[in-house]
């Protein structure tokens, strides 16, 4: 709803977020997902009609799923992290979604305006208020759809060791991960070849090692 209801600004950013909730609730996790996710989507903003994938949602996520089951390390929230990521992408196809539903409402608010067969005023209220509570029902209904599967998933393949995965690593690690959005968000081509050419060498000298 902070995207096309009404307009939220820097409030739904996850940096926000994040130290709005660590404020509030003294959660030690928040600040360094927010600065995961914003690092990790730099590269991405909305530009005419594209809509970029919606960051605050996989953190938030996160940041219920570790709440309730204690996740509270970065060797822990590595991987579920990493299964909550492409929740993101499926935001904007649900906004697209609920956009063109609403294509039925709009024709029949220009019929009426048209036909002058009443003042359009309460009808265009009438319409935005239940566009509104369709996307908070929607997006509450797959929000936690979402922590469902995301702590499905972490259980089915680590829990029950059907496909182990130990990802031993730190918050400096995984803020390297996410820089890569902000390295590209530069769109300087030797930048990004010192970048990566910094990766190939550090990667090649732990293999040495």
């Amino acid at each position: 709803m902070g995207r096309s209801v009404c307009i939220l600004g820097f409030i739904e950013r996850p940096l926000v977020l994040g130290l709005l909730w660590q404020l509030f609730t003294g959660d030690s996790l928040a600040l360094p997902l927010a600065v995961f996710f914003e690092l990790f989507w730099l590269d991405l903003f909305p530009i005419g009609s594209y809509v970029p994938p919606m960051a605050a949602f996989p953190y938030l996520i996160l940041l219920a799923l570790s709440g309730l089951l204690g996740w509270g390390d970065s060797t822990t929230i590595a991987f579920p992290l990493a299964l909550s990521l492409p929740f993101a992408y499926i935001i904007p196809y649900l906004e697209q979604r609920q956009r063109n539903y609403q294509k039925g409402a709009y024709n029949k608010l220009m019929r009426q305006a048209r036909n002058k067969l009443a003042p359009t005023g309460k009808l265009a209220g009438s319409l935005l208020a239940a566009s509104a509570l369709q996307q908070l029902a929607a997006g509450l209904v797959f929000f936690w759809a979402a922590c469902a599967a995301v702590y499905a998933l972490f259980s089915l393949l680590v829990d029950k060791m059907i496909f182990p995965i130990i990802l031993e690593v730190d918050w400096p690690v995984l803020f390297a991960i996410a820089a890569i959005g902000s390295f590209l968000s530069l769109r300087i081509k030797p930048a990004l070849a010192v970048f990566f050419t910094g990766i190939a060498i550090l990667a090649a000298l732990t293999q040495l090692q």
